[in-house]
C-alpha cells in the first residue's frame, strides 16, 4: 500500500498476478540448452533496488556497471553490455526506460547503444503498476525473485543473491485468497535437455513433459467431474493445483517419476504438499494434502506412509480419491 496525499492507495488490482506471469514468460535468448541471463539479472537488480528502498526509476549510469559485474560472474569471460537488456526488457511489458532527450536507435537493430543511454540520461525501471505491488507485498518480492533465478544456472544463483545482497523472506504473510482460475499448462512443452547441475527433474527434459501431462490429466479429470481446478495467487504457496469438492478442499503437489528418482521425487513431493497444507491452515484453510505422481509407486510402502502423515497419494487411473466422496476425508 502506498500513499497519495492523506490516503491510503492500493497497488493496482491483478498487478502482482500479472507480474508473476509476465516473469514466468520473459523472453530471453536461448541457443540448445543455453540461454542468456542478462534480462533475468536486470529484473534481480531492479528487485533488489525495491527491496532496498531505491527509487522505481535508476538511471543507466548507476546501474551499468553492477549489471555488467553480475553479466560477468554468470557468463565469466563473456560480453557484458547491459544496454541490451535494459532497452529490451521494455519488450517483455513490465519495464520502461524514459530520457531526458530523444534516444537514437543502433543502426539496424531494435538497440540503443550505450553511449546514448549515457548522453540522454536514460533511466530504467518497472512500470509504475508493478513496482507499486512489490513494495506493498514482500512475499510477492521473494516469489519474483525466486522465478526469474529459475533461468539462471543453478551454480551461479547464490553468488547472483550475494553479489546482490539479497535478503531472503522469512515469513509470509498469510493471504485471505489463496487460489484463482486454473492456469492451464502446456503438456506438449519442447524441453531443454537436462544439465547436470540441475536438481529438479520437474523442470527440464523428460520430467517437464511427464509433470505437466500428469497435472493436465488431473485438471481434466477434476472438469470431467465438474469439480473446478485451481492455480495459485501470486503469493500464497506455489502448490500445482488446489479444488474444493464435497465440501473439502483439496490442495495438490505432482511429481514426474521414473525408475531410478522415485524415492527422491516421492520425498520432495511429500515434502512440499504438507507445507503447502501448512500454508494454507496457517491463511485460514484447512485443507487435505494430495501427492500425485506420474504412475503408481513400485514401492507400496509409499501408500502406508502417505496414509500416516494424512496424505491422499494418487496417480492417473486411481484418482477418484481427488473428488472427496470418502465420507473419512470430511
Amino acid at each position: 500500500m502506498r500513499t497519495s496525499g492523506f490516503l491510503a492507495v492500493d497497488a493496482e488490482p491483478g498487478a502482482a498476478d500479472e507480474l508473476v506471469e509476465a516473469l514466468a514468460r520473459l523472453r530471453v535468448w536461448r541457443r540448445a540448452s543455453r540461454s542468456a541471463p542478462h534480462k533475468p539479472l536486470l529484473v534481480l537488480l531492479a528487485l533488489a533496488r525495491v527491496q532496498q528502498g531505491l527509487p522505481r526509476l535508476a538511471p543507466f549510469v548507476e546501474v551499468e556497471q553492477p549489471l555488467r559485474q553480475l553479466i560477468e560472474l554468470v557468463i565469466p569471460g563473456g560480453r557484458g553490455e547491459p544496454e541490451h537488456p535494459f532497452w529490451r526488457l521494455q519488450h517483455d511489458g513490465i519495464w520502461e526506460v524514459l530520457a531526458a532527450a530523444p534516444l537514437s536507435l543502433r543502426s539496424g537493430s531494435d538497440g540503443v547503444p550505450a553511449t546514448e543511454l549515457r548522453r540522454a540520461g536514460a533511466s530504467g525501471g518497472f512500470l509504475a503498476k508493478f513496482h507499486d505491488a512489490l513494495q506493498d507485498d514482500a512475499a510477492l518480492l521473494d516469489r519474483a525473485a525466486r522465478i526469474v533465478l529459475r533461468q539462471l544456472p543453478s551454480e551461479r544463483r547464490g553468488d547472483v543473491l550475494e553479489a546482490l545482497a539479497w535478503r531472503p523472506v522469512a515469513v509470509r504473510r498469510p493471504a485471505a485468497v489463496v487460489d484463482r482460475g486454473y492456469l492451464p499448462v502446456d503438456s506438449d512443452v519442447l524441453p531443454a535437455p537436462a544439465r547436470p547441475s540441475q536438481r529438479d527433474p520437474d523442470l527440464y527434459g523428460r520430467g517437464l513433459v511427464a509433470h505437466r501431462r500428469t497435472q493436465t490429466r488431473l485438471a481434466a479429470f477434476l472438469a470431467d467431474n465438474g469439480v473446478e481446478p485451481r492455480s495459485p495467487t501470486a503469493t500464497t504457496a506455489a502448490f500445482d493445483l488446489l479444488w474444493r469438492s464435497h465440501g473439502t478442499t483439496f490442495v495438490a503437489e505432482v511429481k514426474s517419476v521414473t525408475s531410478k528418482n522415485e524415492e527422491h521425487q516421492l520425498r520432495l513431493g511429500l515434502g512440499q504438499v504438507l507445507r503447502y497444507r501448512q500454508a494454507l491452515a496457517t491463511a485460514g484453510e484447512q485443507a487435505v494434502a494430495v501427492l500425485v505422481a506420474e504412475r503408481e509407486p513400485h514401492d507400496s510402502s509409499w501408500a502406508e506412509l502417505c496414509q500416516e502423515v494424512g496424505v491422499l497419494l494418487a496417480w492417473p487411473g486411481h484418482l477418484e480419491a481427488c473428488l472427496g466422496k470418502d465420507p473419512k476425508l470430511r
